[in-house]
């Protein structure tokens, strides 16, 4: 290879450097146009206090930009927001993982079911009656290692469901629980503490 190959290969080197330029979004960008992709784990569902705020997980990872849309007219540009409902209800929001318009993206769908504070409740269930699944919402803040939550039949008082709430998965403090075996009937969802009682609530199982 002689000198003028080398200063050439440099010279043209030099020039697409100085032409490539990173994607960048203006302020009228709106990422939910690029969305061609149907959304992920659109039936996850989460449970939050109005005036407390709720810092939801996402299944997006690894993407350069993220929009999340709270469904009330607030949105935000973090990976990992916080969030707070200032009404009851029920909110669909919207996250979106992206490089730029032309790049991989994703979209993700999530419910999420404001309530008004209870002084004194430890434990929320929605729906109550439910017939596949039920949402249950730990409201306590302590990490005891011993704090279980169980699941029983009212008359035969078989265990249907144990966690310890330390090891156990949950997004905002809230379980997803699926019931779609269990048999038509009342069932206790009970809060405790080795031995100590903490909560308990009754749940409506329908067919």
């Amino acid at each position: 290879m002689n000198i003028f190959t080398i200063y050439r290969i440099k010279f043209i080197s030099l020039v697409i450097l100085l032409n490539f330029k990173v994607p960048a979004f203006s302020q009228d960008f709106d990422p939910f146009d690029c969305i061609d992709l149907p959304p992920i784990n659109s039936g996850k569902e989460i449970i939050a206090m109005a005036n407390e705020p709720i810092c939801p997980k996402s299944s997006l990872k690894y993407f350069a930009f993220y929009h999340w849309d709270f469904g009330d007219g607030h949105s935000s540009a973090d990976e990992f927001p916080c969030h707070t409902y200032s009404k009851p209800g029920t909110y669909e929001v919207n996250v979106v993982g992206h490089e730029a318009c032309e790049d991989a993206r994703k979209f993700e769908k999530l419910f999420i079911h404001v309530l008004p504070r209870e002084t004194g409740n430890k434990l929320i269930l929605i729906p109550n009656p439910a017939k596949d699944k039920v949402l249950i919402k730990v409201l306590i803040e302590d990490t005891d290692p011993d704090i279980r939550l169980e699941v029983v039949k009212t008359h035969s008082g078989l265990i249907m469901h144990s966690y310890h709430l330390v090891s156990t998965e949950l997004n905002n403090n809230t379980l997803s629980l699926d019931i779609s075996t269990y048999q038509q009937g009342a069932y206790q969802v009970i809060l405790r503490n080795g031995s100590k009682l903490i909560s308990e609530e009754k749940l409506m199982v329908l067919q």
